[in-house]
């Protein structure tokens, strides 16, 4: 018999305090959900500057949408109210007032507010966002995860479908997309010049201040790139040791959606499964999803830490991954995974910084579209001679890569502006609490019984 389970974080709401945090100063950061748990790269950025910034005396405190779809009623209702999370800790959901009210109260308990970096705008009242930069005088900064401060299509496809380019959002181009929406660029120009003067714009690629740049061009001087990851160290790539019979090993990696390439590795499955037994297909991710053919490795950098992936990589002895993402990645942390398992890439030319990384580096190679790509991967001998030209280019690689500590160490280093803002009163809504720990109880429930 199945019992209920036991919800994380479920019953941890505490009463306003200045006790919540361990540190006497910290940064606020504003996300589109809780960010406990999650498997995204957003996330996998916040949990990795988060331990940073612990370690350099700052703690994090984190504010997300009350998330719910399940009525426009509803939504109006809940959608002004933030959840707060504070050293990893929920400890309720307030509205802007009583934001403002609990920095208030850190502010007076000797906690000094550092910076507010804004995350993602998704679920997001953008009023309500502009109106907290223009009441707490704090330093800002963006940091760009995807392009939703653009287009409310996030990935920039059109109409869901394939990549709309690099010019900024405008009623000629976008017209025909369901997606294109008057006056959304506006409404996150308003946010950003609610900062204006103390907003700096992270990207975490060249790729991505390029596109973001061209929608704001008046945040251009502003705009700088901070990796996510640096190299540290130097090795030797291990010999591959394979024989010219093995099957090559090629593999889809991270979530099976449609935009990241899922579709096309099914066809490269079905197609070359039915030619012959010359590749051996893997998919590694968190979740196994339908298909025959096709080996699944588990892995989940929450449950088996950050290198979980290249190291599941090398085991499995990779040869080849397919990055096939149809739309702009500003960064990809599987790009950088599978760098350090020694596999070779294969990509398209709308892929962002995979296909500027793969071409810089020579990593792989830029496949102009799937029917190509079908062709390429029946031409077994040139795909042979490919991977020993990549394997010659990169017998050295770094002998790991290490978080970015630029922007922790900025924050640590910076003396904080000792702001006191006004507020409401810091008691969370314990109706929305109660609402959410529910929604939480009923996610868990059905992740058990799937």
């Amino acid at each position: 018999m199945k019992t209920a389970p036991d919800c994380r974080h479920a019953g941890r709401d505490r009463k306003a305090s200045s006790s919540w945090l361990r540190n006497r100063s910290c940064i606020v950061c504003l996300t589109y959900t809780d960010p406990r748990g999650k498997t995204a790269g957003l996330e996998k950025y916040l949990a990795d500057q988060t331990v940073l910034l612990q370690a350099r005396g700052v703690s994090t405190v984190c504010l997300f949408p009350f998330p719910t779809r399940r009525s426009r009623w509803l939504n109006r209702r809940l959608s002004s109210y933030w959840g707060v999370v504070a050293d990893g800790v929920l400890q309720g959901f307030y509205r802007i007032d009583g934001v403002k009210g609990f920095l208030a109260q850190l502010s007076h308990s000797g906690i000094s507010l550092k910076e507010i970096q804004l995350h993602h705008f998704l679920n997001s009242d953008l009023a309500l966002v502009e109106r907290l930069l223009r009441e707490v005088p704090a330093p800002v900064r963006l940091i760009l995860h995807d392009f939703y401060t653009v287009c409310p299509q996030r990935f920039l496809l059109r109409n869901n479908c394939e990549h709309c380019g690099e010019a900024p959002p405008s009623a000629e181009k976008c017209a025909n997309c369901t997606r294109w929406t008057p006056g959304y660029h506006e409404a996150i120009g308003r946010v950003l010049n609610a900062a204006r003067g103390r907003l700096t714009v992270v990207a975490p690629s060249e790729t991505a201040r390029r596109i973001w740049t061209n929608a704001f061009p008046e945040h251009a001087p502003r705009t700088v790139v901070v990796p996510h990851l640096v190299p540290a160290g130097e090795t030797a790539a291990p010999d591959a040791g394979r024989r010219p019979d093995e099957p090559l090993r090629l593999a889809f990696v991270g979530a099976p959606m449609s935009h990241k390439g899922w579709s096309v590795f099914l066809r490269l499955v079905d197609e070359r499964s039915r030619q012959g037994r010359d590749y051996e297909f893997y998919h590694f991710g968190r979740l196994a999803p339908a298909g025959s053919g096709v080996i699944h490795v588990p892995v989940s950098f929450v449950r088996d830490g950050p290198g979980a992936m290249t190291e599941a990589l090398r085991r499995a002895r990779v040869d080849i991954v397919l990055l096939w993402s149809t739309c702009p990645e500003t960064y990809s942390y599987t790009l950088v995974e599978t760098r350090m398992a020694d596999a070779m890439v294969l990509t398209n030319p709308d892929s962002g910084n995979i296909a500027d990384t793969v071409r810089r580096e020579e990593a792989g190679v830029v496949v102009p579209d799937a029917e190509e790509l079908l062709r390429y991967l029946s031409d077994r001998p040139r795909i042979r001679r490919d991977l020993e030209a990549f394997r010659r280019r990169h017998a050295r690689r770094p002998d790991r890569m290490a978080v970015n500590p630029a922007i922790a160490d900025e924050i640590a280093a910076r003396p904080a502006p000792g702001l006191a803002p006004e507020g409401g009163s810091a008691r969370p809504s314990r109706v929305v609490g109660a609402l959410y720990r529910l929604k939480q109880w009923k996610a868990a429930l059905k992740r058990e019984s799937a």
